[in-house]
């Protein structure tokens, strides 16, 4: 029962612990500008994720859980000496 009617908790409010081991390996793509105090990357990567399958909760959708690969793109921009 919660503190504002007697209906029982929803699931999503209930406490749940669960210990895996994961590790990610991947590998990334890229070129970073040689300009002396300025830097600039640009790159692609892939991932996989090794190790014991995620914990699945009957309230979380499927889409929403985690995924076994990754795609990363991205541009980085700094300045700096």
């Amino acid at each position: 029962n919660n503190i504002y009617s007697n209906d029982p908790p929803p699931a999503w409010a209930k406490e749940t612990t669960e210990r895996i081991l994961m590790f990610p390996v991947g590998v990334r793509f890229g070129y970073r500008s040689p300009l002396d105090g300025y830097c600039g990357d640009i790159f692609i990567g892939i991932s996989r994720q090794f190790g014991n399958e995620p914990w699945t909760a009957p309230f979380i959708e499927e889409k929403d859980q985690l995924s076994k690969f990754s795609l990363q793109a991205g541009c980085a921009l700094g300045i700096g000496w």
